[in-house]
């Protein structure tokens, strides 16, 4: 958010939270979903934000098969190639929601026009306030979604939102309280066949027989800071396994990190590293991941990918929660330093985003604890 809007935004923000602590329950009633018809589910964010609302659409296809689905989200429609639903009637609609509010008016008027029954809005952290905000306005007698002291208020069915638990849970948790049944806690996706042989043809072409794919991802898009262990450290890690492991290396990333990717090439020096960083589409580094026999990264899109596929993987956690992040049933090592102040990034409405020791908890974390964590994964194969 720039220091303009931030000064203007967040004062008006602070005043609908403490709002929001006196009129927590003041729009509170019962849902009828007996005549729902036309659903819209809200999550704006990255590519990991709108991959754990997958399971709402999965469920409320198979709940609500006559109805209209709609996404409302910043990705675009390659993401929901992942997505495996039931119904034909879900489809996808763009916003940039980064624009200003003369823009969000008129996507607030043309939204007010389908008359939506139900609203779905499983956003939290920044977004909390504004979308439940954008959410009343679009007029849906029902409307379902996190409360965070006080925040979220203007939502008819709520849920508290928690440190502690997997964000895929808590969505679901959304539908609960709605009186929808849900399935077990669970993220699953749908590679398409053509994506699967792609990754077989590039597994072929670069890992020799008998040799381990392991696949790398040391970037995130938002809030580095928070989330990225420190490049240096990953150079080190790749050198490791390539040293004491018949393996090869592929970096992972998308287009905007080729050329941290190219630099990070020079760095490590070895022919066994592949760079294939921009190279492949989302569903297609999926395929690869589903075919790996391990990845690593830090908390990102790919790492919740890996999550799904229940794929072995390492997941580098500083500031945000390994309990928020992981699905239960996952194959996933989280790394992380257990300082008293972890985790500090853990979705609050009106958090400022700062670290008064110097981001320690990434930091501090060694690269031989790293290195522990993949001895143990790669000796079960």
């Amino acid at each position: 958010m720039s220091s303009i809007k931030q000064v203007i935004k967040r004062p008006v923000l602070v005043i609908l939270n403490q709002l929001g602590r006196v009129l927590k329950t003041s729009f509170d009633k019962p849902a009828d979903l007996g005549s729902v018809k036309n659903i819209l589910v809200i999550q704006l964010g990255g590519i990991g934000d709108v991959l754990r609302v997958f399971p709402i659409f999965q469920i409320l296809s198979r709940e609500f098969p006559n109805a209209l689905i709609t996404s409302l989200t910043e990705q675009g429609n390659d993401l929901f190639k992942l997505m495996e639903v039931p119904n034909s009637n879900c489809r996808h609609q763009r916003i940039d929601f980064s624009r200003g509010y003369l823009y969000k008016l008129s996507q607030i008027i043309s939204l007010r026009k389908h008359s939506y029954d139900l609203i779905i809005v499983p956003s939290r952290g920044d977004g909390i306030i504004e979308l439940s905000v954008f959410a009343f306005l679009l007029g849906a007698p029902y409307r379902a979604g996190f409360i965070v002291d006080g925040s979220g208020f203007l939502h008819t069915n709520k849920v508290e939102f928690r440190k502690d638990v997997s964000i895929v849970e808590q969505n679901l948790n959304l539908l609960k309280c709605l009186g929808i049944e849900t399935d077990a806690a669970h993220m699953s996706l749908m590679i398409p066949d053509a994506d699967i042989a792609y990754a077989e043809n590039l597994l072929q072409k670069y890992v020799p027989n008998g040799a381990l794919p392991v696949f790398l991802h040391p970037w995130v898009e938002y809030h580095r800071e928070f989330r990225i262990w420190p490049s240096e450290n990953y150079v080190e890690l790749t050198r490791y396994i390539l040293s004491n492991y018949r393996s090869r290396v592929f970096l992972l990333g998308g287009s905007s990190e080729k050329s941290l990717s190219e630099n990070f090439e020079r760095l490590v020096n070895h022919a066994g590293l592949v760079n294939i960083t921009g190279v492949t589409s989302l569903s297609q580094t999926a395929a690869l991941i589903k075919k790996s026999a391990l990845f690593i990264g830090n908390d990102s899109s790919l790492l919740l990918i890996a999550n799904a596929l229940k794929a072995p993987a390492i997941g580098i956690f500083g500031a945000t929660s390994e309990k928020q992040i992981l699905t239960p049933g996952n194959n996933c090592t989280p790394v992380y330093k257990n300082l008293p102040c972890r985790p500090c990034y853990v979705h609050q409405p009106l958090f400022g985003y700062r670290c008064n020791i110097d981001y320690k908890c990434l930091k501090s974390l060694s690269v031989e604890e790293v290195i522990q964590a993949v001895k143990h994964k790669l000796k079960s194969l």
